[in-house]
């Protein structure tokens, strides 16, 4: 059996796009995900009329259309950032903890909902097995969606069987 083993992607959506084409690119049997699989930061992109603004990297950028939006999205993305697009009114709501905190687990569990749409079909809806687990950096707030989703394998507090090897 060949298992692709990789960690600590802290949402970077480049590295978990790398991870599911690692399955065919090695031909493995089984790829693993071992833990901290979400990412750290939340940046706003503030919605204006008929523009948007966004730093990054201490940059701060007016985006004029649409392409714009998404390439800068995609920036965020592919560096482990969830893109926040917000109006100003929802920007000043983010005042305390709970406020960002609450938006900034909005933001991540839709974007591990589509990383998981990503796996179903990048691994064959599901003939090649994902075991996913969270990782100290990661929410508890994940787990459910990882063990309802159809296409990996959430490992917490199981034992695995792989072709008569224990994973635990």
């Amino acid at each position: 059996m060949k298992i692709f083993f990789a960690t600590d992607i802290h949402g970077s959506e480049i590295c978990w796009r790398k991870f599911l084409n690692a399955a065919a690119f090695y031909k493995a049997d089984l790829v693993v995900l071992g833990g901290d699989v979400t990412g750290k930061i939340m940046v706003p992109i503030v919605a204006r009329n008929g523009y948007w603004e966004v730093t990054i990297r201490g940059e701060k950028r007016r985006l004029e259309n649409r392409e714009a939006l998404e390439a800068a999205a995609k920036q965020l993305r592919d560096r482990g950032s969830y893109p926040a697009i917000v109006t100003p009114d929802e920007l000043d709501a983010l005042d305390t903890e709970q406020a960002i905190d609450e938006r900034f687990n909005t933001e991540m569990t839709q974007s591990l909902d589509r990383w998981l749409d990503m796996a179903d079909g990048k691994l064959r809806g599901g003939n090649i097995p994902c075991i996913l687990n969270g990782g100290n950096d990661d929410i508890f707030e994940i787990d459910p969606i990882l063990e309802a989703s159809p296409c990996v394998t959430f490992a917490e507090g199981k034992v695995l069987d792989l072709d008569g090897w224990s994973m635990v």
